[in-house]
């Protein structure tokens, strides 16, 4: 694997804890000498403001200490191991034709195809393959749940343990029941045996298990993650698993060609046994819960909801549309759950959007198949499926049933003892346009997407979802503050005043402009950087800053007022420059420059406490609103400003006060005022002296500096820019 470049944390690493591991605030701010940089984790419960005040907000320290933690893979929350045969080199050629474990037998074009060695019996070089893949297979564990998958694609068994479990054991989960057949992904058509689709059938076994890699798996103390890449003609399509102590995620990147009718599948299919209770077993059967049907209905391969279409104009075809009396229409943020038989236990699902333009594929819609008639082209229970990916009525799948059943006609069997849905939910897009941007500048119509999986003990089937689902609806807020700053700048102290400038004819006076806002924030709709940086030249000005609002820099919008009106649609800014506005900002300044003028990049600092800061020439930027800057503390910022560039930081840059006085909603309408208002009443700070090289002349009040326009008082050296 490639190392990181950069060996601390930047804004691209993540520093993770579970939330159930944060309590209440230490009794003092008196910590350990081996602690340095102690940064204070506020979590806010926003549905428990109201409700309950006093356990809204629950608290994590973070510190660095040089031996680290002693929390670790061998004592964390997470169990990944890699199965004994993970790394055998395999092909389609190692299966037999009639084997129902048989893989990527079908397209050997796409995807990551490696060329190599094949070694059938595990140990010995069988042949050379174009098309050799490893199986990959992996166990994750926690003290709630175990999952395992044979591949990539091919995750086959889940199982949740008892309620009242402690440290459960390799043993104890062999005697837990596996809840899924497997998680199944469709490509064109839901079956092999629909009639819909001009171009064929994908599924995960016969398709995107051999045409696929695994890009990187890494466990910690507190989560694991591996990554996958490929799906058969989805060549750049990934799915990110991230396993925690109890929940997975799963986020798919949709990067494939356009999907006509009946689009694209990803469902979770039931073992039987987990959900049909056996003739006198004395449980609860399994049932399947969303919130128009809280009370759940039985798993037992019947179908309970409207919308499922098996045959068209005489011909089979299969496909489902949501029934709007059994579920909300709504493929994300909306919960599902399906609980096993007996004390089994329960999952709890919900599917959430992580871009904007995955809603450029309008029709995604919940999916639920209870129907143990129907055979969708691969799976192991209630038997394993014969020829997978061919179509149920081809002679040898016929065949292939029969034998599985001890030679009855194939005429004779029941639905339960073929391949069939039992509780068979997921999400269904009816089509997608061409998604693949793997190689444009930003992600245009890339389709986003996570699904939550939580693990939950019940002692039988009952609703448990809505706590879950809110975890993800209603998510927890972070709010930082350092606590013990590290020694940041030089050591000199401050000077009695500003020095005055006596020698300024000894300086080339140039005019511009610092202070500029484009559609790229807040400014006029429908401009970009490019259009000041062009009315400055043309103004006969010198140089000119951007400062476009850092809070706004991820958002393909214009956060103008003049946007709640009919020019809604004008204020997207979802070109590839509005798409990656920071970047963009940079390149237009770069052309707009000449030996006459010059542009240069900047942002804003938005704090409407404390006030607003101008930052230039800086490689990254600092979202006020994203951390503690915005109300509760300027720490934020004058870490930041004083952190190297390589690590995020913005030690090289410079920057400006702006409109002093302006921003004091809280200072103007208090009896005592507010000792934040004008960055802490323009407290010095002697690590930033040498970066802060400015105040604009215009304020909202005069009590900022005085009518000379002094720079600041107590050390700055600002100088007043007009």
């Amino acid at each position: 694997a490639t190392p990181d470049p950069i060996a601390g944390v930047d804004e691209d690493d993540e520093i993770v804890f579970m939330a159930s591991d944060a309590g209440e605030l230490a009794p003092s701010a008196s910590f350990p000498a081996d602690w340095k940089a102690v940064q204070l984790i506020a979590l806010n419960d926003p549905l428990q403001v109201t409700n309950d005040p006093a356990s809204a907000q629950r608290y994590v320290y973070l510190v660095q200490k040089n031996e680290g933690s002693s929390f670790n893979t061998g004592n964390g929350y997470v169990r990944y191991e890699r199965k004994a045969d993970a790394d055998q080199w395999i092909d389609r050629g190692f299966f037999a034709a009639d084997d129902p474990e048989k893989l990527g037998t079908s397209n050997t074009g796409y995807g990551p195809n490696r060329s190599g060695s094949v070694c059938d019996d595990g140990e010995n070089v069988s042949r050379t393959s174009s098309d050799r893949f490893p199986r990959d297979g992996v166990v994750v564990s926690s003290a709630t749940y175990r999952w395992e998958a044979t591949g990539r694609w091919m995750v086959r068994d889940i199982r949740v343990k008892q309620p009242g479990t402690d440290n459960p054991d390799a043993s104890y989960w062999q005697s837990r029941p596996d809840l899924i057949d497997r998680w199944k992904g469709r490509a064109f058509q839901q079956s092999p045996d629909s009639a819909i689709s001009l171009v064929g059938f994908e599924d995960e076994q016969v398709n995107w298990e051999a045409n696929s890699t695994i890009l990187g798996e890494r466990a910690g103390p507190v989560r694991a993650i591996r990554e996958v890449w490929g799906a058969d003609s989805g060549t750049n399509v990934t799915k990110t698993e991230t396993f925690y102590r109890e929940a997975i995620t799963y986020r798919y990147r949709v990067r494939v060609h356009p999907i006509p009718p009946d689009g694209l599948y990803t469902s979770w299919d039931y073992n039987r046994s987990a959900m049909v209770p056996e003739a006198g077993e004395g449980v609860a059967e399994g049932r399947y819960f969303t919130l128009l049907r809280p009370q759940g209905v039985p798993i037992d391969g019947i179908n309970d909801e409207f919308g499922q279409i098996d045959s068209l104009f005489g011909s089979p075809a299969f496909f489902d549309a949501p029934d709007p009396t059994f579920n909300l229409a709504l493929g994300f943020q909306n919960w599902e759950q399906v609980s096993g038989k007996g004390d089994s236990g329960a999952l709890v699902y919900i599917f959430e959007l992580k871009n904007a333009q995955a809603l450029g594929n309008p029709l995604i819609v919940p999916y639920y198949r209870d129907d143990a008639c129907l055979d969708d082209g691969t799976g192991d229970d209630p038997v394993a499926r014969p020829w997978p990916g061919e179509t149920s009525t081809d002679s040898r799948v016929i065949s292939g049933y029969e034998q599985a059943n001890g030679g009855t006609p194939y005429e004779q069997l029941r639905c339960d003892q073929r391949q069939g849905a039992f509780g068979a939910h997921g999400i269904h897009y009816f089509f997608t346009h061409d998604s693949d941007n793997a190689f444009t500048p930003a992600p245009l119509t890339e389709i986003d997407g996570q699904q939550w999986q939580f693990m939950v003990p019940t002692d039988t089937p009952q609703n448990v979802a809505e706590p879950y689902a809110n975890t993800v609806r209603a998510k927890l807020v972070p709010v930082v503050t350092p606590l013990t700053a590290p020694a940041l700048g030089d050591a000199r102290e401050p000077a009695a005043c500003a020095p005055d400038n006596n020698d300024a004819d000894s300086y080339n006076h140039l005019i511009g402009s610092l202070h500029e806002h484009s559609g790229f924030s807040d400014g006029e709709i429908a401009t970009q950087p490019a259009h000041y940086f062009a009315a400055g030249k043309d103004e006969g000005l010198n140089f000119m800053g951007s400062s476009e609002h850092s809070d706004n820099a991820l958002l393909p919008v214009t956060a103008n007022q003049d946007c709640v009106s009919a020019r809604f649609f004008e204020c997207l800014q979802l070109s590839p420059e509005g798409l990656q506005k920071w970047d963009s900002t940079q390149a237009q300044a770069d052309a707009a420059s000449d030996s006459e003028f010059t542009a240069f990049r900047g942002f804003e600092w938005t704090s409407d406490r404390f006030g607003h800061i101008n930052v230039f020439f800086s490689s990254n930027d600092l979202n006020a609103k994203a951390g503690s800057g915005y109300a509760l503390s300027m720490e934020d910022f004058w870490q930041w400003l004083a952190a190297p560039a390589a690590v995020g930081g913005g030690d090289d840059g410079l920057a400006v006060f702006n409109h002093p006085g302006r921003e004091d909603q809280v200072h103007a309408n208090s009896p005592l005022g507010d000792p934040a208002y004008a960055w802490n009443g323009l407290q010095y700070r002697r690590d930033a002296d040498e970066r802060m090289v400015g105040i604009e002349v215009y304020g909202k009040s005069s009590d900022v500096y005085d009518n000379d326009n002094n720079a600041p008082p107590g050390g700055w050296y600002a100088h007043a820019l007009d």
